[in-house]
C-alpha cells in the first residue's frame, strides 16, 4: 500500500510538470496490472480506491469489475460488503458507459480466472510461517 501511495504522488508529480503522457500511462499500467495480482483484500481495496479516484475511468472498467469480483467471497463481512456494493456498481451500468481500458493501455488484459482469492492470513497463519 505504502509504495502504490508513493507512486500515485510520483504520477500527480509527474502530471504537474506536464510529463509525457506515455510515461504517465506507463505509470498507472504499472499500478492497474499490480492490482489485478494483488491477492490480500486490505490492500487490494485501498489500491483500487486510489485508482478510481484519480484515473476515472479506471472507476468504470471491466478491468476494475475483474479486480472486485475476486474478492466476493472473503469471511471479513465488511469487506465483503465493501467489495460487493462496488461491483455491483459496476455490474449494474449499462454497456455504453463500462470502459474497457485496453484502448488507453495496449497489452493490458482483464483477467477472469473465477477463482476468486483466499482470505488473508491471519496473524497466527503468518507467526507459523
Amino acid at each position: 500500500y505504502l509504495v502504490a501511495r508513493e507512486f500515485f504522488a510520483q504520477i500527480e508529480q509527474a502530471e504537474a510538470r506536464n510529463a509525457p503522457q506515455e510515461k504517465i500511462d506507463a505509470a498507472y499500467m504499472t499500478l492497474i496490472k499490480q492490482v489485478q495480482t494483488m491477492n490480500g483484500y486490505s490492500t487490494t481495496w485501498s489500491v483500487d480506491k486510489m485508482l478510481a479516484n484519480q484515473l476515472p475511468d479506471y472507476a468504470t472498467s471491466v478491468q476494475r469489475e475483474s479486480v472486485l469480483s475476486r474478492f466476493l467471497n472473503v469471511t471479513n463481512e465488511i469487506a465483503k460488503a465493501n467489495f460487493i456494493r462496488k461491483h455491483e456498481e459496476i455490474v449494474n451500468l449499462p454497456e455504453d458507459r463500462k470502459t474497457d481500458l485496453r484502448t488507453r493501455f495496449p497489452g493490458l488484459v482483464v483477467p477472469d480466472d473465477g477463482q476468486g482469492v483466499k482470505d488473508e492470513p491471519s496473524m497466527q497463519e503468518e507467526a507459523a510461517r
